[in-house]
């Protein structure tokens, strides 16, 4: 392990990569790192130590600058609207922090470069900015317990052709769920647990043929399960446990079982959901 401050030495004119994980590094990053490399710095990664401080608005002239990930650490302070300015970020991992505020709008400029997006567990405030949409190279949006405050889930995340990934659990959403999700036809993850969800589940959803896993227990939500998600033949895992939701259950979605589904839990005694051949478990 390296213990202690960070150098202010690692501030060199032509450095291109500062690996620095799972140590007990602690303090804050020394302005110098931001100056001195700020044309040569490829690739930043820190987490899981113990540094403290905020990101300084300097973080803007790390031209070069394509992977940040800084996650489980003791940062704080807002996320600096800068991030939206880095031309060739694609990865920012800020997960596991204690910043505050909202979402930066200005990360929707990153439209032609951001890849992926981890700000989970960080004690955020405010909605998911609809700016979001914009990051049409994105497979990979990380939300979840961010705290933020009520607030819809943006159809606009409809638009993102290439997201695999989103998981905005514990994001305390209210509405519905909106239809354009399923727009998302290379959606593999998707995770909208433990939210204020109403509403129906969308038809639309069975329209995503490449989702291994959904889960939107612990909502509000109403109405029975749309026969149109026993055409998402790749389910492994389907958790609609504690919602509103009434039965049967479809058997297009039962026959999943005779595919790849494995685990399918939900509130059996209210959607009639046999645990020998259709739920897996009963909530």
């Amino acid at each position: 392990f390296f213990f202690g401050n960070i150098p202010s030495e690692l501030s060199l004119t032509s450095l291109y990569l500062v690996v620095l994980n799972h140590n007990k590094l602690n303090g804050t990053i020394p302005k110098e790192l931001w100056w001195m490399a700020n044309q040569t710095l490829g690739n930043l990664s820190m987490k899981d130590n113990q540094i403290t401080g905020s990101l300084p608005s300097e973080l803007e002239s790390l031209g070069a600058l394509a992977y940040l990930n800084l996650e489980s650490n003791s940062l704080s302070g807002p996320l600096p609207t800068e991030l939206g300015r880095l031309p060739k970020i694609s990865s920012i991992l800020l997960g596991y922090n204690q910043f505050t505020g909202t979402v930066p709008t200005d990360i929707g400029f990153l439209s032609s470069v951001l890849m992926v997006l981890n700000i989970k567990g960080n004690p955020l405030v405010g909605t998911i900015p609809t700016e979001l949409g914009l990051l049409t190279t994105c497979d990979t949006i990380v939300l979840h317990s961010t705290s933020m405050s009520n607030g819809k889930l943006p159809s606009e995340l409809g638009l993102l052709k290439r997201l695999e990934i989103l998981n905005c659990d514990k994001t305390s959403l209210t509405g519905t769920i909106p239809s354009e999700l399923g727009f998302l036809r290379n959606l593999i993850f998707l995770s909208l647990s433990e939210n204020d969800l109403q509403g129906q589940i969308p038809s639309e959803i069975g329209l995503l043929t490449n989702l291994v896993h959904l889960d939107l227990s612990q909502n509000h939500l109403s109405g029975t399960i749309p026969s149109t998600l026993g055409e998402s033949q790749s389910l492994l895992q389907l958790l609609l446990f504690d919602n509103d939701l009434i039965g049967p259950v479809p058997d297009t979605v039962c026959r999943l079982r005779e595919k790849a589904l494995i685990e399918f839990v939900a509130d059996c005694d209210e959607l009639y959901c046999p645990q020998s051949t259709c739920c897996t478990s009963c909530f």
